[in-house]
């Protein structure tokens, strides 16, 4: 079935074709703008309006389904727009289409608009363009005689001073339909300024095509998020490409490059673009985590940490140029200890037996990557709870959804954490941005994209003296509908809200594992102790192994099935060994998601990354 609408007039985002209620209920939106002392909006484009800017964006809002910086990026001469004529007033809309073909797509899409007067040429006035000039002039007249106080957006003086009186009359009486407006066969009107008032309602029209409304929340949730969310990726995969040892030498420049270039290239042809300055993309390690002016610079994994040991952990803050949509993660440099090694062989070959070779020491790199991990899951929890009460009702200013935070972190009773001091070093920033980057009205209900982000900084490790390990952030734009209702639409949660990679040295098993499989697969004489010998000669590659950790619900990876237990092995945390007997109570293959779910029995402990 064909789409009701208008096609899309070329621009940057693509987003969908309005449809019949979109452009009912954004006509109704501009009908909110009159009042008695203006009483009706006039949108003249193409030719007649002298090209008005205004009139071009109007109808790229009321009849293509642009919001935000789409309306001032649409094509500046849409050809159908030539062919149109509107009068906006609070209980009736004229609309004048000058050709039957534009007519056939309009009908159908303001049919549902109450109250609309559509005006068009009759086939034989159509066919003559002397007669179709006449029958636009006289339907002008028609559509605009009752109104006194006009309202209208008129192009912005170069000096940027506010335009005068004159200004506006000068410019409004140099629009050729309006200069016809007094000619003497027509009635000898005089001058349209002289019997109509004219007013600027540029301001007042660009915080309409600013906030949201349905279409545009649609338009937010796919578009925007998955542009963004295209870049997220790209630098993320920064860290997916290096081994643990090469990750050693990434930098936060490296990281943050695909963010910056998409941010700042954005804002080339904005004009507003210092006002957007406080949302650029951060990536920030170890250490400098804890101030928000460090970051995107030449620091290193090697020696971003405290005290310039390695770093475990970075945060990494984005956002879209000209758009609401931002983010935070902290992503994590170590797995804490998540892996876990079967009884492998030496360097000789022979298979080693140690008692606490099954597991990886929990100590060093790995505590301090836990007890960040204990404070991110805590931060998470939270921002949680706050979005909870942010929709609900129950808290609406960023003081009291701090004050909430606190209380809620100590009411976890996080172990880790009892050296950290919560009441001074968690931070809540609550905003909104609308719909082209701009600050915007951050009270529940209002119509803009809001931005909850929960910091715990300064960190500190348990140990003796205790040391001070950075800070973790974690952030989400969300839609909450008015009223306090409790309904929340979360725009960025598909963004994976924890990852790690595995640390080198201690937490790289990758040549232990390595080292055990390719002699497993030399010979069906070779047989693990443990493990028993392989099921199959190769690894079933690209499996997703559900995690029962709802923060990181599953891994990707390849899983080695041998007889007395499991190999899952991950390029971001290493290799995970799973005996029957010692581990896996039950175990459930998905093969439509290639998943494997594994039920591990009772007093079976998930280490690091793992734990939540």
């Amino acid at each position: 079935m064909a789409t009701v609408g208008l096609e899309r007039a070329p621009k940057h985002r693509h987003s969908k074709p309005a449809t019949p209620p979109v452009v009912r209920n954004r006509f109704a939106a501009l009908q909110e703008l009159c009042r008695p002392d203006r009483e009706a909006l006039l949108f003249v484009p193409g030719v007649d309006g002298k090209f008005n800017d205004g009139a071009r964006k109007a109808l790229n809002y009321l009849l293509y389904g642009c919001s935000g910086l789409e309306i001032l990026e649409s094509a500046r001469n849409h050809i159908e727009q030539e062919e149109l004529l509107l009068v906006i007033s609070a209980g009736t809309c004229f609309l004048y289409v000058g050709s039957s073909e534009v007519h056939d797509k309009i009908l159908p899409l303001v049919g549902e608009v109450p109250g609309l007067q559509l005006f068009t040429t009759t086939d034989a006035e159509a066919a003559d363009m002397d007669l179709s000039e006449e029958r636009k002039i006289i339907s002008f007249l028609e559509m605009i005689e009752p109104f006194q106080a006009i309202g209208t957006e008129l192009t912005p003086r170069a000096d940027g001073k506010q335009a005068t009186d004159k200004d506006r009359t000068m410019e409004v009486e140099n629009w050729p339909l309006i200069q016809v407006y007094g000619v003497e066969e027509l009635g000898n009107r005089g001058f349209f300024t002289m019997k109509h008032s004219v007013s600027d309602v540029a301001e007042e029209l660009r915080g309409v095509y600013s906030r949201l409304d349905g279409h545009a929340v649609e338009n937010v949730a796919t578009t925007h998020v998955d542009m963004l969310a295209f870049h997220w990726e790209t630098a993320v995969s920064v860290l997916d490409m290096h081994t643990p040892h090469e990750r050693l030498s990434v930098a936060e420049q490296s990281v943050a490059e695909p963010l910056l270039s998409f941010f700042s290239y954005g804002l080339l042809r904005t004009a507003d673009a210092a006002e957007q300055e406080w949302r650029r993309p951060r990536v920030s390690i170890g250490e400098a985590t804890n101030d928000r002016l460090k970051g995107n610079g030449e620091r290193t994994v090697r020696s971003g940490g405290e005290g310039g040991k390695v770093a475990v952990h970075l945060v990494m803050e984005a956002a879209e140029p000209n758009g609401p949509i931002q983010l935070a993660r902290t992503l994590f440099l170590s797995s804490g200890g998540a892996a876990a090694r079967a009884r492998t062989f030496d360097w000789d070959g022979n298979e080693t037996f140690d008692a606490d070779d099954n597991q990886l020491s929990r100590a060093g790199r790995s505590a301090n990557a836990r007890c960040l991990m204990a404070a991110y899951r805590a931060v998470m929890g939270t921002h949680s709870a706050l979005v909870d009460a942010f929709c609900g009702g129950l808290c609406g200013d960023e003081e009291g959804l701090r004050q909430l935070a606190v209380k809620t972190v100590e009411g976890m009773q996080v172990a880790w954490l009892e050296g950290t001091d919560v009441e001074k070093h968690l931070s809540v920033q609550l905003t909104a941005t609308d719909l082209a980057g701009r600050r915007a009205d951050h009270s529940p209900g209002s119509r803009h994209t809001k931005y909850l982000r929960v910091e715990l900084s300064h960190i500190m490790s348990l140990d003796n003296p205790p040391v001070d390990l950075g800070a973790v952030v974690f952030g989400d734009s969300f839609v909450d509908a008015a009223g306090g209702q409790g309904l929340c639409l979360p725009l960025t949660g598909a963004v994976p809200r924890l990852s790690g990679w595995m640390g080198a040295g201690q937490e790289e098993d990758t040549h232990h594992m390595t080292n055990l499989l390719h002699r497993l697969r030399a010979s069906n004489k070779h047989v693990h102790t443990t493990m028993g010998s392989l099921v199959f000669d190769d690894a079933l590659p690209g499996v997703r192994m559900l995690t029962g950790c709802s923060d990181m619900p599953s891994l990707s990876g390849d899983l080695w099935v041998m007889q007395k237990g499991l190999v899952y092995t991950s390029k971001r945390l290493g290799s995970i060994v799973l005996d029957h007997e010692h581990h896996i109570a039950s175990a459930e293959f998905f093969q439509e998601s290639e998943a494997v779910g594994l039920h591990l029995k009772e007093g079976v402990t998930k280490w690091g990354i793992l734990e939540g």
